[in-house]
């Protein structure tokens, strides 16, 4: 993986539309892969093992909802 201290060559991401890498934008807050919002990784769904995903509570507690 490359140095994270080269943000020259870290991609352009479209959440934030700054280099950076993974799923966290440099003011903290993740884009929901299902709602494209962009959120606190305090709002975020977390999984069992209490690790936060990149989907939010909300759209988390539809597709729940949707798969009873």
């Amino acid at each position: 993986m490359p140095d994270a201290r080269e943000p020259a060559v870290a991609p352009v991401r479209l959440c934030c539309q700054q280099r950076h890498w993974g799923v966290q934008c440099t003011d903290g807050k993740v884009m929901c892969c299902l709602c494209f919002g962009r959120f606190p990784v305090a709002e975020l769904n977390v999984t069992e093992d209490g690790t936060p995903e990149d989907v939010c509570s909300e759209c988390a507690a539809r597709e729940v909802e949707a798969n009873g």
